[in-house]
């Protein structure tokens, strides 16, 4: 039984929410990343890493959190827009995804200014809109290629 659009409205709140939780930590800097990653790697891998590989490994690692926070949030407000236009609008629902998906990464970098070791970036910005915008990519590849199986318009 698929879930309900109610079930999904509070999914991608309680994700939105969960974003503005993980910035507004002070135990989430890039520099406690690579703390992090250069205690992994002693501990798995023996010996000290170069910390021109650290950098390197947490930069990865930090842009690819940004990028699936959004890739899930642009996923969660789709689902959540169900229902809301109907199939011949989804252009619409798709925009608006991604639309609310891209607002909400600027409101998130700008909160960012006022949590002690943080700061916003146009950067970070841009990364997760490339997430979500990938995300959004693929959901409507996937709805194509299901509606040219089923024959049917979803």
């Amino acid at each position: 039984m698929p879930l309900a659009p109610i079930a999904w409205r509070i999914a991608a709140l309680i994700w939105a929410f969960q974003i503005f939780m993980m910035s507004a930590s002070v135990k989430l800097t890039s520099q406690d990343t690579r703390s992090f990653l250069a205690v992994l790697w002693e501990q798995w891998l023996g010996g000290t890493a170069p910390e021109s590989l650290i950098f390197t490994l947490g930069t990865i690692f930090r842009k690819g959190a940004h990028m699936l926070e959004y890739a899930i949030l642009v996923f969660l407000v789709f689902r959540a827009l169900e229902g809301v236009f109907s199939p011949p609008e989804r252009f619409r629902r798709v925009a608006w995804s991604l639309g609310i998906s891209v607002a909400y990464g600027l409101t998130d970098e700008f909160h960012q200014l006022f949590v002690a070791g943080r700061g916003a970036s146009l950067v970070d910005w841009g990364i997760d809109c490339v997430g979500a915008l990938v995300s959004i990519v693929l959901i409507t590849l996937s709805r194509r290629s299901s509606e040219a199986r089923t024959g049917e318009a979803q």
